[in-house]
């Protein structure tokens, strides 16, 4: 679901994980499935992620 955000976002999935290491964006809720993390991303977690995209944008 994280690329699908990233789509919906114009951004890499990449830049998303790095807004998240840094902490520029709230955390999404997390679930294990057999060895992977699979972010639960609500509609405040992708507008919280919206924001900072244009936040980001060069004026």
């Amino acid at each position: 679901m994280t690329s699908e955000v990233a789509n919906k976002l114009l951004v890499s999935r990449e830049t998303l994980y790095v807004w998240l290491r840094g902490k520029q964006i709230p955390e999404p809720k997390q679930i294990r499935l057999g060895k992977k993390t699979q972010y639960l991303w609500t509609d405040s977690d992708i507008e919280a992620a919206k924001e900072r995209r244009l936040k980001g944008q060069p004026r």
